[in-house]
């Protein structure tokens, strides 16, 4: 008798954790960035509108309030894009047990409907425009316009420092595989 498993039962204990990896990954990109982005901002939107609040302080509260809006609204997407890949693998999975494809079926609904929307995408609008009414809230209270400049900019700045991590990764990557 041979301890090896056969084949089917290790696509099917594959597509068990591969849908578990996936459901969590759904589950925080919908619960939890979007979610803890908007309590962070109410916090320290509260902290931008104090006109008693130092012009100093102001300035770097803004640029966190940015700063966390923007990782958020970028971790939608990077957690968007693992789901997929797991997805993906799922696909493999279910077609090597000859079981039918478990992603979602189409509603049928117009795709222009609102329920058709891509949550990420919904999410992103909804973040998105913190970024300005930090600028405009910490501007107002201070009466100064320049001190928005760092609240924008940063995350420009922030993609920027991603992007260059994510390409020195690749690099590195590339390096050790050869």
């Amino acid at each position: 008798m041979s301890d090896e498993m056969p084949e089917w039962e290790r696509h099917r204990l594959t597509l068990t954790l591969l849908e578990g990896r996936r459901a969590a990954t759904d589950g925080f990109m919908w619960q939890g960035g979007p979610v803890l982005a908007l309590a962070v901002q109410a916090f320290l939107l509260r902290i931008l509108a104090d006109p008693s609040a130092r012009l100093g302080v102001a300035i770097v509260v803004g640029v966190g309030g940015a700063l966390a809006t923007s990782a958020a609204t970028l971790a939608l997407f990077i957690l968007h894009d693992r789901e997929r890949a797991f997805s993906e693998r799922i696909r493999e999975h279910t077609d090597a047990l000859r079981m039918e494809d478990l992603a979602r079926r189409a509603s049928g609904r117009d795709p222009d409907h609102p329920l058709e929307l891509k949550g990420r995408i919904v999410w992103a609008t909804v973040l998105g425009p913190f970024v300005a009414i930090d600028a405009v809230v910490l501007s107002a209270t201070q009466n100064c316009v320049l001190a928005a400049i760092p609240v924008l900019v940063a995350p420009f700045i922030a993609y920027g420092f991603a992007g260059a991590w994510c390409d020195l990764s690749a690099k590195r990557q590339g390096q050790s595989s050869s």
